[in-house]
């Protein structure tokens, strides 16, 4: 111990000069750095910390959908015209889980199967495209028999304004790209 602080007073000037201009050097290139991403941020509508149902109204105006907002004030629906077939989209905040979720509505519906054959079919092609998918699942209300693609963006850390959009145009470009697929799976053509 008495060897390290007697080694402490051995240290030239110069060394200790170095040293005091490697750290302001260091000191200038991080505080350049964080310029820049301060910069490169964007600007503060680009990101929300504890979004809202009024947060998700912003993003769909800025994006220029047409969307309208449940009396209830609970989620915000927009209809979606695809190539393939024209569906609902419902975008639910549920705060106290820090979820927003989408899914389709009036997509398809399980009375639509011919007999019992095309339904298994059904059920079979879902599985199937379940697996294949990277964001998103389809499935089925036991109550109602409806068919939706559902997402779900974790806000732990906020949501922002093209992590939404890019989560909308996966939703409903995925769901009118599989439509057929599913379809003649419901209308007894098999898989």
């Amino acid at each position: 111990m008495l060897l390290g602080l007697g080694l402490i007073g051995c240290v030239s000037p110069r060394v200790l000069r170095l040293e005091s201009d490697l750290t302001r050097l260091q000191n200038e290139a991080l505080t350049r750095q964080v310029a820049e991403l301060e910069a490169g941020a964007g600007c503060p509508e680009d990101f929300v910390r504890n979004p809202s149902l009024d947060d998700v109204e912003a993003y769909l105006d800025r994006a220029g959908y047409v969307y309208h907002r449940a009396p209830d004030d609970k989620f915000v629906r927009l209809e979606y015209a695809g190539r393939n077939t024209s569906f609902g989209v419902r975008v639910q905040l549920f705060e106290p889980q820090k979820v927003l979720f989408l899914s389709t509505t009036s997509y398809l519906r399980l009375e639509e199967a011919t007999d019992s054959g095309s339904v298994i079919a059904l059920l079979v092609q879902l599985a199937a495209l379940n697996y294949e998918l990277l964001l998103g699942k389809f499935q089925l209300d036991p109550e109602s028999g409806e068919i939706l693609l559902s997402l779900e963006l974790p806000l732990n850390d906020g949501v922002g304004y093209g992590s939404f959009v890019r989560m909308l145009d996966q939703i409903t470009r995925t769901a009118d790209e599989r439509f057929i697929q599913l379809k003649r799976a419901v209308s007894g053509h098999g898989l």
